[in-house]
Formats: structure tokens, sequence, C-alpha cells
């Protein structure tokens, strides 16, 4: 049986955390792509919903470049919903920091759970809506808590500062 077009741009989306590839990224997102977080227990921790545009979210990309080599985000199971135009990906992550945001301090493994849903165009190329359901304890006790000490070693190593997850 041959793929449909909603499951292979869900999993070219999906793909595209390994190397964090705007271009990848861009390729599958509309114009009018918008990305929102849940659970909303979380998105208060986050200080943001998700991100209102495609350029956005590019920008959330391009940010996590900044500590980390790829996320790979592997597919679980996924799910399509042709009278939707929809696909659900339940899926498994971890990191994979760049070397100079590391320390002999912390443990830096990190792994995960998502449920990323999609909404697709008509032609089922490209995604207009994606809710991303996080790891909330993962993300929290985690995630969060290593993104910061990745910020503070680049700070301390070369004096950059730059934000992530503050409200735009």
């Amino acid at each position: 049986m041959t793929e449909s077009i909603r499951l292979y741009t869900a999993q070219t989306y999906l793909s595209s955390f390994s190397k964090l590839s705007v271009p990848s990224f861009s390729s599958v997102l509309s114009d009018t792509y918008t990305h929102t977080y849940a659970p909303s227990s979380l998105v208060e921790t986050l200080n943001r919903e998700g991100y209102p545009d495609k350029s956005a979210f590019l920008d959330h990309i391009r940010s996590i470049a900044r500590l980390m080599t790829g996320f790979p985000v592997t597919p679980i199971q996924m799910i399509e919903d042709e009278k939707q135009n929809a696909v659900w990906a339940w899926t498994k992550s971890k990191t994979e920091w760049k070397r100079e945001v590391i320390d002999e301090d912390n443990e830096w493994d990190y792994k995960g759970e998502y449920v990323f849903m999609f909404w697709l165009d008509e032609s089922g190329t490209k995604i207009e809506k994606c809710v991303e359901m996080l790891d909330s304890w993962a993300t929290r006790e985690r995630l969060l808590i290593l993104s910061a000490k990745a910020r503070e070693n680049i700070k301390r190593r070369t004096g950059e500062e730059f934000d992530w997850l503050n409200k735009v």
C-alpha cells in the first residue's frame, strides 16, 4: 500500500527535528501556519501558547538549533483522518546537545513523548495548523532546566545572551 501524501507531509515535518532543518520545516508549512502548545497547565510554565505564524515558528527552530544539533522525533503511531484532512502522531524524542553548551555538572540526557495533531491544506502537502501536546513532566522538570543551563553555559563561555521561550 502506498503511503498517503498527508502521512508523508507529517513525517517530513517530524523528521525535520532530527537536524533542526529550517528549509525542511518550511517546505511543509503553509503560509498561514499556526502552532499551538498544550496542555494549558504547561503553557503557563512556558510563558507561550505557541507561534502565531510560520515565521515565528521557524525562528523558534533557529533558536533551538543554537543549543542542539538535533531533536529527533520518532513516530510511535500515526493516525490519518481523511475527513478532517488531518494526521495525529504519537512520538518519542531525545535531545542532541551541541558540545559547547554542555558541562560536566549535569546529566544531559533528555527523552520525552509528544502528540502532534496536524491539519493540512487541500493538497495534503502543507500543514496549516499544528497542536503539539508536550510531555508535561519531562518538559518542565528536565528540558526547560537543561535549556536554561545550556544558555547559561553559552553566556559564560562566549558572553552571548539570547532569550528562548520568552513572550514576543
